[in-house]
C-alpha cells in the first residue's frame, strides 16, 4: 500500500474518535470489572456484565459523535450489529494472544505485548466493519 493510503488512515477524524471511544469503553470496563470483583462477585459473571455497559458506552458515543449523521437503521439492528462485531472483535483479540504466545512462547513471559497487537488487530476489524457495515454513510 502506498504511504499516503497509511498518511491519510492516521488523519482520519473518524478513526481518531473511534480511539478516544475505544478508550472511554476500556475504562468503563475495567471500571465495572474492578468494582463488581471487590465485591464478591465472580470474575466471569463481573467480565460479562462490565463488557455489556462498556458495548452500549462506546456504541452510544460512536452512534452519537464518531459517525454521526451515518445511522440509516433501527437503533435496535444497529446495536445488535454493533455488539455482535465487538464480540467478533473480541474473539480476534484473543485469538491473536494465543497465537502469538503458542507459536513464540517467550511473549507469555510480556503479555502485553501479544495483548496489544491483539487489540490493535481487533481495533482495525471493529472500525473498519462499524465505518463500512454498521455506521453505513448514506449514498
Amino acid at each position: 500500500m502506498r504511504p499516503r493510503f497509511w498518511q491519510k488512515l492516521l488523519s482520519d477524524r473518524e478513526l481518531r474518535r473511534f480511539v478516544v471511544v475505544g478508550g472511554v469503553g476500556f475504562l468503563i470496563d475495567s471500571g465495572i470489572l474492578t468494582l463488581l470483583t471487590a465485591h464478591g462477585k465472580g470474575v466471569f459473571e463481573s467480565r460479562l456484565v462490565s463488557f455489556f455497559f462498556a458495548v452500549t458506552a462506546t456504541w452510544t458515543l460512536n452512534r452519537w459523535w464518531t459517525f454521526r449523521g451515518y445511522r440509516q437503521r433501527r437503533q435496535a439492528e444497529e446495536y445488535a450489529g454493533y455488539l455482535f462485531t465487538q464480540v467478533a472483535g473480541a474473539a480476534i483479540n484473543l485469538s491473536v494472544f494465543y497465537v502469538l504466545t503458542h507459536l513464540f512462547g517467550w511473549l507469555s513471559q510480556v503479555p502485553v505485548l501479544p495483548l496489544g497487537i491483539g487489540a490493535g488487530v481487533s481495533m482495525v476489524f471493529t472500525y473498519l466493519v462499524s465505518r463500512f457495515l454498521i455506521f453505513k454513510k448514506a449514498d
